[in-house]
């Protein structure tokens, strides 16, 4: 149980407009509050990229500023020290990686990171949201047997574990100058390894540091 309580979360990419649509379902402990988006995905952390649109306010031991993906606006609040925060300003294109909260029926982001990107990424992060394909329910979900979820939990917990594995391994093989790519890969032993990598780099949670070499954030 332990274990699982500890797993490092999928940072989804996702849209501001979906997060406020989606259904908040609010655990209490170490399981993580999540929302059940338009695309049926259980979402605790997202990757947003989006522009900042208010300047970053400090009010006590608290910080936020406001971002705007084209889809809404939200608020992103931080209680820490957040690496990138102090760097970004107003109408800076931004990635920001966090988990999504609620209070007072209004949702918001606890950010992890925040660090520049492009135009081009914006780009390419609306060409993957375009392919993703919203959930129809025509069946209704209490008379579906048990049996027929159970392989597709099989197969997202050992998606989730493959990308783990890889994620591990990244830190342990880095020294301090980063992980060399194709040693990660081999050592690997996985098919998916150069895809998980590249899922890994596209969601900021491990970047190239150097030709060949990448990092976890951390």
């Amino acid at each position: 149980m332990e274990d699982t309580q500890q797993k490092r979360q999928t940072a989804y990419k996702i849209t501001l407009s979906d997060i406020i649509k989606g259904d908040y379902v609010k655990n209490e402990g170490w399981e993580p509050s999540y929302i059940i988006d338009p695309y049926g995905r259980h979402v605790s952390r997202v990757n947003i990229l989006a522009t900042m649109i208010s300047a970053l306010e400090i009010n006590g031991s608290s910080q936020s500023f406001t971002i705007d993906d084209g889809t809404a606006k939200m608020l992103v609040r931080s209680f820490d020290r957040v690496p990138g925060l102090d760097s970004a300003a107003i109408g800076d294109l931004v990635m920001v990686i966090g988990k999504i909260r609620e209070y007072n029926d209004e949702r918001y982001i606890i950010p992890e990171l925040v660090r520049p990107t492009t135009e081009d990424w914006l780009a390419f992060r609306k060409k993957e949201l375009s392919l993703l394909t919203p959930i129809v329910r025509e069946t209704p979900v209490e008379s579906i047997p048990q049996r027929v979820s159970k392989p597709v939990e099989d197969i997202e917990d050992t998606a989730t574990n493959d990308t783990e594995t890889v994620y591990l391994l990244i830190k342990e093989l880095d020294k301090g100058d980063g992980a060399d790519i194709d040693e990660v890969i081999k050592k690997a032993k996985n098919s998916r390894a150069e895809a998980i990598l590249n899922t890994l780099l596209m969601e900021g949670e491990v970047f190239q540091v150097s030709p060949g070499k990448i990092k976890v954030l951390e």
